[in-house]
């Protein structure tokens, strides 16, 4: 009785939080867009030190998504290029990264806010270099 209950549970539980190829998307997307916008309005250093709390809630987002997709597609075997649309919106993303590090100081306070986010994806790739 106890075993199937704790089945149930488990299926349940996974069965519930199962993700898709464009769950994964859309949230890529609605961070990427959350993180273009903070950037366009970071025109000074101040304006960054203002904003880098929320910067690396976004990237560390960003960095979950992308471990939870990564594991998704090694799971299902499922690969496919980038859209056109996804694309350009990781192009508008990097254009305004590379506008804000241009900013004299910006550097250490991006790298500081993308910190915690790399070591996510670093450590996720260490753990799984054996399966990709």
């Amino acid at each position: 009785m106890n075993r199937t209950i704790f089945l149930l549970f488990i299926v349940l539980l996974f069965g519930c939080s199962r993700r898709d190829e464009s769950y994964f998307l859309e949230s890529g997307e609605r961070i990427k867009k959350e993180i273009s916008l903070e950037l366009e309005a970071i025109k000074t250093l101040s304006d960054l030190f203002a904003r880098h709390e929320t910067l690396a809630e976004y990237f560390n987002e960003l960095a979950d998504l992308a471990i939870e997709a990564r594991t998704f597609q090694i799971q299902t075997k499922k690969e496919r290029p980038l859209s056109a649309f996804e694309q350009a919106s990781s192009e508008r993303l990097s254009r305004e990264l590379q506008r804000v590090l241009a900013i004299a100081g910006a550097q250490a306070v991006i790298e500081k806010c993308q910190a915690r986010a790399v070591e996510k994806i670093d450590s996720f790739e260490k753990k799984n270099k054996s399966i990709a």
